[in-house]
């Protein structure tokens, strides 16, 4: 189940899996901005905080990632 590779992933790289569905959607060349809504305070800093995940993930983690939606079968242009 990819929810749960991605929960893993997620802990192993010691962030939360949001952030890392955020990083997903972050690297998509095609978006120049990215809205993600937020009921609580406590989900602006999370989406923050994904920001900085995002920028801290190195190139073969950000593979790792497009791999694992990709087998869910999200389409990414850089997974092609």
């Amino acid at each position: 189940d990819q929810a749960r590779a991605l929960a893993q992933l997620a802990d192993e790289w010691d962030v939360r899996p949001t952030s890392l569905a955020f990083s997903f959607v972050l690297a998509h060349p095609r978006l120049s901005s990215v809205l993600f809504g937020a009921t609580s305070p406590q989900q602006v800093h999370d989406n923050v905080a994904s920001l900085q995940v995002f920028h801290s993930l190195n190139a073969d983690q950000l593979a790792h990632l497009r791999d694992l939606a990709t087998r869910s079968g999200v389409s990414h242009p850089l997974a092609r």
